[in-house]
């Protein structure tokens, strides 16, 4: 089977509170650049993605929070519900 690739901006990170949870919130990112061309073949959407601070995921999406100049390609590949 192939194989989806999207390019996705990390668009906000929302901090739950008195928790150690953050909520990132991934958009599409294209009509700029190389994205531009690519925009019309690529999935479009929103995708959510809670994590706990302090790990290395949050350090990761934060940075990428202040990069405006990186986006995240994102591939989805099928895989047995097994695997």
């Amino acid at each position: 089977m192939s194989t989806v690739s999207a390019r996705f901006y990390v668009s906000e990170i929302t901090d739950y509170g008195n928790t150690d949870q953050s909520r990132i919130t991934l958009l599409p990112a294209y009509g700029e650049g190389q994205n531009k061309d690519w925009a019309k073949f690529t999935p479009s959407g929103k995708i959510e993605l809670n994590i706990t601070g302090g790990t290395a995921a949050e350090g990761f999406f934060r940075d990428l929070l202040r990069d405006k100049d990186h986006n995240i390609a994102v591939e989805f590949t099928v895989v047995g519900k097994g695997e």
